[in-house]
């Protein structure tokens, strides 16, 4: 799913690039970091059917609800 959902991201207009992290202490712990050309952008491909099928039965995967915070860049 993982996979799944980065490939559609990655074809989404606006995406910029994931970096993804696999705990190594517990490999069931994943945090990924994405970038996006603006907050629309990113709305509009959380709004997607494109991340609607990507995401579909994640919920069942997951222990507790996945997390999600944005953060502005810093030079």
């Amino acid at each position: 799913m993982l996979d799944g959902n980065g490939l559609a991201q990655s074809k989404a207009s606006g995406y910029g690039t994931r970096l993804t992290f696999i705990s190594q202490e517990d490999p069931t712990k994943i945090s990924t970091l994405v970038t996006w050309d603006s907050n629309e952008i990113y709305d509009a491909w959380r709004a997607s059917p494109e991340r609607a099928a990507a995401m579909a039965d994640a919920g069942e995967m997951w222990s507790k609800p996945a997390e999600n915070e944005r953060f502005e860049m810093a030079d």
